[in-house]
């Protein structure tokens, strides 16, 4: 975990949103747990949409998701997740940056769903992940100013 806090503000970013699925095998609330550690203890008053779909083989299964608007929240959201993440994640996501940005200007990170339950956060790829995706508002054009910022708020290290 990174202990270093840049206290730094992305106005940019228009929203944050967390995705995932809760599978019949998982317990439900434990998964909205791991959910709400994403966000820092500030943001405690928060709903989740939920949508029921039918798995693979007609098993239920919880589409859950939380978008957050307000720029303070996501400000405070943003400087958690940074200080959250270890070096090496945000060197991953540093190099992997090209590829986890869409041409909407959406960043894209999935961590592991059992470690943030144990509120650590930890980058994955494949399955049993909450997604992370941070929308930077159109007028920011430039990837390398993107970057820059994403860098300066400490969420990602060169």
């Amino acid at each position: 975990m990174s202990t270093h806090n840049k206290n730094s503000n992305l106005t940019d970013a228009a929203w944050i949103e967390l995705t995932g699925s809760i599978h019949a095998t998982e317990n439900h609330e434990k998964v909205e747990i791991a959910f709400r550690n994403i966000l820092p203890p500030t943001i405690n008053n928060v709903s989740f949409q939920q949508t029921v779909l039918s798995g693979h083989h007609g098993n239920p299964v919880i589409f859950i998701s939380l978008r957050i608007k307000k720029s303070a929240d996501i400000t405070n959201i943003l400087n958690h997740i940074a200080n959250s993440l270890d070096l090496i994640d945000k060197q991953d996501l540093a190099r992997e940056f090209s590829t986890r940005i869409d041409s909407d200007n959406i960043f894209y990170l999935k961590v592991d769903k059992q470690q943030a339950y144990r509120d650590k956060l930890a980058l994955v790829k494949g399955d049993n992940t909450i997604l992370i995706k941070i929308k930077i508002r159109q007028y920011v054009k430039d990837q390398k100013q993107i970057a820059k910022k994403l860098a300066d708020i400490g969420l990602i290290e060169a």
